[in-house]
């Protein structure tokens, strides 16, 4: 009888001390400048702009307005965000091999995903830089998720839960969404602009 009440608050306290997850509502961030939400997923964190797996992964997040911009630029949305896409890769890595282009949707809305192969030095295992471009309202929302060496398939279920959980609504405006420190996208303006 001693060893099963010993079991049994064993196990009480083992459940009392591990880290629960905080329901989704906890978990959303909301731009209401840009129009967007989004669930965190269970045990990654949210710190400055930036959500962050247990492995590293890292996703970031720029909005860049689209007003006075050049229309050349906008009729060619989301692949006229390409030429950036690469420098922003290559500003942090290595890109080793051509980048893999394919439809997506974020929000509910047609989108473009863009994955480059890449390495941080020439003795690390391979990683990928995932980008998500998507027009809502007046901003080009970029999506960068970045990968590191070896941890790809272990994250794609967190990426993909917090994928699936954007939403698009109505933007009220003001600032764009810009992370600390990051490199920063430009949307090309109208002559004279």
């Amino acid at each position: 009888m001693t060893r099963a009440v010993a079991s049994a608050f064993t196990l009480a306290l083992l459940a009392a001390c591990a880290p629960s997850v905080p329901p989704a509502e906890e978990r959303t961030y909301a731009n209401p400048d840009s129009g967007y939400r989004y669930v965190t997923p269970p045990h990654w964190k949210f710190l400055r702009g930036e959500v962050r797996s247990p492995n590293a992964t890292l996703i970031t997040i720029q909005a860049p307005s689209l007003d006075d911009a050049d229309e050349e630029f906008l009729a060619g949305l989301p692949e006229s965000m390409e030429p950036q896409l690469l420098a922003w890769a290559q500003h942090f890595y290595r890109v080793v091999d051509i980048p893999v282009r394919r439809r997506a949707t974020l929000g509910g809305t047609p989108a473009m995903e863009m994955t480059y192969p890449v390495r941080i030095r020439p003795t690390d295992g391979p990683g990928k830089v995932t980008y998500l471009v998507a027009r809502h309202a007046s901003r080009v929302i970029v999506v960068r998720i970045n990968y590191p060496p070896g941890v790809g398939a272990a994250d794609d279920d967190g990426v993909r839960e917090f994928l699936d959980s954007w939403e698009f609504f109505t933007p009220t405006g003001g600032g764009e969404e810009m992370p600390p420190g990051n490199f920063v996208l430009t949307v090309p303006k109208k002559p004279g602009q």
